[in-house]
Order: C-alpha cells, then structure tokens, then sequence
C-alpha cells in the first residue's frame, strides 16, 4: 500500500540525507534505512529484547563499490552523443518540476535474497531507497527533478534475461558476463504485453 509506505518513510534529513522506515512491532519500534551516506540501520532480530521491549539495532558501513570502470560495456552504436537545442528550449518554455516515473523489476535473486524474509521488506527497502534519490534530487531548481514511485514488479524466474559474454579480448574476468539491455528489455516488453509476470 502506497499510502502506508509514504507513513511509514515520513521521517527524514536533507542535512545527513537520512531516511528512515520506522515500524511498531510487537509493542517496540523496528528502524530501517540510511542514517547519512555513509551508514544504514537494521533492526536484529535474534538478539534478545531489552527489559523494557526496545530491539536491537545494527548500524554499518554501506559498502561501495571501489570502482565502476568495468560494470557494463557500452557498444559504439548505442553510446550517447550530445544533443541540440530542443524546441523547448529555443522557446524558453520548460516545466517548474520535472516528474520521473519509476517503475522497479526485481530478478528473484534479488527479492528472494535471504535479508528479505516477506514481500513487504522488499517494497520498504526499495521505497526507502526511492526517497533516499529525491533527497539527493532536493536541491536541483529551474527545473526540480522528482522520482516517483508507480510500481514494482517482483518477477517469478529469469526467462526475461538476455546475457552477453565477457569482451573477447580478457578485459573482464571470464567468469563475468553482462545483461544485454536491448533485448532483456524487449523480452520484459513482451512479457508485461501478453500480462505473464
């Protein structure tokens, strides 16, 4: 539910960019999220309660990556060359807010993945990091750029993948291969065309 998602994720902090989902249960409060760019909080459940009901927390490092050099190939076809002046802005007329749709795919192996005990979890962690982008968002102007939320699909199996082998010349590692965007997402068209998700 949308509604209870936005509730529950009302509390946040532009200064640390912190978003936190803030949850009762059992009489204590569980808390998920960022804490600032840095840190995220998890509640631990098989630690014992305190006397007075409170749960445990966890915060840790987020990991980052050290570095993106060789997270995807880009063909020379498809790489992205600058544009001319659209229409709009010869005009001089653009929006005060841009608004971008989001929809989310979750492969199973990442909303199965064993931290995500029930859907629900699922829907908080992508939510939380939803608005962890508008926080980082907040602060462009003329115009304002929001993320929105419409959807997420949780798929089933891997029958919408399309996968490429590592360049031929051994730049990756071998036991590396890489998504075929174009035409995993022309299989994930057909799929949601013919509603077997």
């Amino acid at each position: 539910n949308g509604k209870e998602l936005r509730r529950r994720i009302s509390n946040h902090d532009k200064h640390h960019m912190a978003v936190l989902s803030i949850e009762e249960v059992d009489g204590g409060l569980e808390v998920k999220g960022v804490v600032s760019d840095e840190l995220r909080i998890e509640p631990l459940p098989l630690e014992a309660r305190s006397e007075d009901g409170r749960i445990a927390h966890k915060i840790s490092m987020i990991e980052k990556a050290d570095h993106y050099d060789d997270d995807y190939i880009v063909t020379p076809d498809s790489a992205v060359s600058e544009r001319s002046g659209s229409s709009a802005q010869e005009t001089g007329l653009t929006a005060e807010t841009v608004r971008v749709e989001v929809k989310i795919v979750c492969d199973p192996r990442h909303h199965r993945h064993h931290h995500f005990k029930k859907t629900k979890e699922t829907l908080v962690y992508l939510a939380v990091a939803m608005f962890s982008v508008n926080l980082r968002y907040a602060a462009l102007t003329g115009p304002a750029v929001q993320f929105l939320l419409t959807g997420v699909i949780l798929l089933a199996d891997y029958s919408h993948v399309v996968t490429m082998p590592p360049t031929p010349d051994g730049f990756v590692s071998e036991q590396v291969g890489y998504l075929d965007s174009e035409e995993s997402l022309k299989k994930l068209a057909y799929r949601f065309q013919t509603k077997k998700t």
